[in-house]
């Protein structure tokens, strides 16, 4: 499951041990930001994190998928 606007911990992935943020794209294009960062408070110098983007929830989902990501998100979902 994809919690949006949560931050999240990484336990499998390329990115295992940082930690994750998903918020939606307010302009136009509607889509979702995936934030990644080495810090729970993400915070940082330019090694400590990136982002990417996707288009729709649907590609959200198949990035994930993609990524092999499992997150650990603070609600505990």
């Amino acid at each position: 499951m994809i919690t949006i606007g949560k931050i999240g911990r990484i336990i499998r992935g390329s990115e295992k041990g940082w930690y994750v943020k998903v918020e939606p794209d307010m302009s136009e294009a509607k889509g979702f930001y995936i934030f990644y960062c080495k810090n729970h408070n993400f915070v940082g110098g330019l090694d400590e994190g990136f982002d990417d983007w996707v288009d729709s929830f649907e590609s959200l989902i198949e990035y994930f998928k993609d990524e092999n990501l499992e997150i650990v998100w603070e609600d505990g979902t």
